[in-house]
């Protein structure tokens, strides 16, 4: 029997985690800016401070592409923070259990979110990588054989954009790669594989809605950005004029300063821990309802196990 697929039941788990655990995605969002931030702060440090002295000193260029080496760190930091929140988020859809700080916890979920990451991307990366070195020598061939170097270009990018359909099929079909191998506690190609066949287009519905989603929030976020510096700067000038005689330099600038900081960062935060839920809840309310489907088809095919 043929495992249905409910897209709204798929959206109603999602933000269901979000209504039940708001300060967690709040929590969660202040992690993945605030801490990936910290190696960035002493490179625009050093910068603001020798900007004027870079192009006619060496030393000094040498010194800032170290400081931009630390910055770099920020994307692997935020990479291993996402890595708990996401085995987080799937564990609330699939009711396994809650960590005791903000849902976070080491386990053996952690350990195949990060496998199945890796995974993903050094799949992701090859295949491009191939895909790119057939563009370029498809490209010279035909430019070559036909002596017109605009016939070798179009080629190649019809090439490019041809392949990158098998590559969202790909991707569609591996969307529920992560989930499963938390729930199933191995890395579950097969199964994953076996749960989303016959629901690409659901599947890919499912991340079209939730980009839209996503986008959606952002122009809210922005919206409720402006808004908030635009009442503080009223207020704040308001208040100075009454309360200081028109005479700026004797208003309170670091205490509104302070309060636009802390209005400004708690929607940031939220975006971006609701965006993180968004990324992995919906296939994860997915995989449990097809999961079922592998189930029907017998072996779920476990191909490797720790």
């Amino acid at each position: 029997m043929r495992v249905q697929y409910d897209i709204g039941k798929v959206f109603q788990d999602s933000f269901a985690v979000i209504k039940a655990h708001p300060w967690w995605v709040l929590a969660w969002g202040a992690l993945l800016i605030v801490l990936p931030t910290i190696p960035v702060i002493p490179m625009f440090v050093w910068m603001a401070n020798n900007f004027e002295v870079l192009a006619d000193n060496p030393e000094a260029m040498n010194e800032m592409i170290g400081l931009n080496l630390l910055a770099n760190l920020s994307s692997v930091l935020q990479l291993l923070l996402m890595v708990p929140i996401i085995a987080a988020v799937a564990r609330l859809v699939l009711g396994k259990g809650i960590g005791r700080i903000v849902g976070l916890r080491a386990s053996m979920d952690e350990l195949w979110v990060f496998v199945t990451y890796i995974a993903i991307v050094l799949g992701f990366f090859i295949a491009a990588m191939i895909i790119a070195l057939i563009t370029v020598f498809a490209g010279l061939i035909v430019g070559y054989a036909s002596g017109i170097e605009a016939a070798g270009v179009g080629t190649g990018i019809v090439i490019g954009l041809v392949a990158i359909l098998p590559m969202i099929w790909v991707g569609v079909r591996l969307s529920l790669l992560i989930p499963a191998s938390i729930d199933l506690n191995t890395f579950a190609l097969v199964p994953a594989w076996k749960a989303s066949k016959g629901h690409f287009w659901p599947l890919l519905g499912t991340a079209f809605l939730s980009m839209l989603i996503m986008v959606a929030i952002s122009i809210v976020w922005m919206i409720a950005l402006l808004l908030i510096i635009l009442v503080l700067g009223f207020v704040g000038g308001a208040a100075g004029l009454v309360a200081f005689n028109e005479d700026p330099s004797q208003w309170n600038w670091v205490a509104l300063i302070v309060i636009g900081v802390v209005l400004m960062a708690v929607p940031t935060f939220f975006m971006q821990g609701l965006n993180t839920v968004l990324n992995i809840a919906p296939f994860t309310s997915a995989w449990r309802q097809l999961r079922p489907s592998v189930e029907q088809q017998g072996d779920p095919g476990i191909v490797l196990e720790l």
